[in-house]
């Protein structure tokens, strides 16, 4: 068997997979988890992590795009440790053919991290009511159709989800769904589609539910399908934010949804940094390091990347190397490396040069 190209050197490891932590080394070739364990090869290259912690890479839902996850410069604008990230199309891209010529143009380019590009309801709404919204009139059965026709289209083209628009009403993104249905039920054994619904901390949580199970009961009829609520909260690292984000009435909307919508399908970690609720980083950060770990790694299996939240055998090696006695709420001073695809990206807060990312 080929010498691996890296080997992390006794490691403590801890993933999404909910299984206590371990000291192990871990071998990477091609790009992938070779072996986990005691490993005696000799590597072109190795990492001594004895004494650091060994976390998957993160999954991170972006603010709608720009070129920075491909940018050789991206790690110094994005939260360290973050390898993949999970972002709408541009403004731009409001036809199937512009659609297509913008995910071209991401896979022909180099790529520091890889991308997973959603299908944007609230882009294709502005592009088909146009002066409706700003009116504030309803969405008519002929819009409907034409948004469904344009998210459909995305969808087919390689998006792999769609994130439905925060500024429509509830009923309407109800209808988009049912108008995607039919697509979707000729999807089966295709890459799973992710349908991410936005909800305010502070909106109507009975109106909010109520919808939200209406999308939720349509995935069901469809295993191609999966939902999830997203929780939208003020970042509470920032400052006056903290007292509002964790108020006893967010936390109460946070737990009934995650209560009332099915098990594994509420992933708070896509709405909030869950960074920012580690123990020990604010009074009232309540989240203990396995507990983050595997709300990543939840946030990464939505948009069907169940392999990137846990460290195995030929999963890819999107890897970090924490410095656990410099941990901080956004991993800043903690991370000694970071490796997309086996291959390492950041090294002690420099960029290397490489470009391993791609278009999911």
């Amino acid at each position: 068997m080929p010498m691996p190209d890296v080997v992390i050197r006794a490691g403590r490891l801890l993933d999404g997979s909910g299984l206590p932590a371990v000291t192990a080394d871990i071998a990477i070739r091609d790009g992938a988890v070779a072996e986990i364990g005691r490993v005696r090869d000799r590597a072109h290259r190795i990492i001594d992590a004895d004494g650091a912690l060994v976390i998957p890479g993160l999954t991170a839902l972006m603010p709608p795009p720009s070129v920075a996850p491909f940018d050789r410069n991206a790690a110094r604008h994005l939260a360290p440790g973050v390898t993949t990230v999970v972002e709408e199309l541009p403004a731009s891209a409001t036809t199937a053919d512009a659609v297509a010529a913008y995910l071209h143009h991401l896979r022909a380019q180099p790529a520091l991290l890889s991308r997973v590009i959603l299908a944007s309801h609230h882009l294709f709404r502005a592009a088909v009511m146009g002066n409706k919204i700003r009116d504030e009139l309803a969405s008519s059965n002929a819009d409907i159709e034409a948004m469904g026709t344009l998210l459909g289209d995305a969808l087919d083209l390689g998006a792999r989800g769609v994130l439905l628009a925060p500024d429509a009403p509830h009923s309407e993104r109800v209808a988009v769904i049912e108008e995607l249905a039919p697509r979707w039920s000729e999807r089966s054994g295709e890459q799973p589609v992710a349908v991410m619904i936005p909800t305010h901390y502070d909106e109507d949580l009975d109106e909010a539910l109520h919808h939200a199970r209406r999308i939720l009961s349509l995935s069901d009829a469809t295993p191609s399908v999966s939902c999830s609520v997203i929780i939208s909260v003020p970042e509470p690292v920032d400052d006056p934010n903290i007292g509002s984000a964790l108020s006893p009435g967010s936390e109460t909307t946070v737990e009934i949804l995650i209560e009332a919508l099915s098990t594994g399908r509420s992933v708070p970690g896509l709405g909030l940094n869950p960074l920012a609720f580690l123990a020990g980083h604010s009074p009232d950060s309540t989240l203990d390091l396995p507990a983050l770990i595997e709300r990543l790694a939840d946030t990464a299996a939505l948009v069907g990347l169940k392999n990137r939240g846990v460290i195995a055998s030929h999963n890819p090696a999107d890897i970090n190397i924490i410095d656990r006695t410099h941990l901080t709420d956004d991993l800043s001073a903690g991370v000694v490396s970071t490796l997309v695809s086996g291959t390492e990206i950041v090294s002690f807060d420099e960029l290397t040069g490489e470009a391993p990312g791609q278009l999911l």
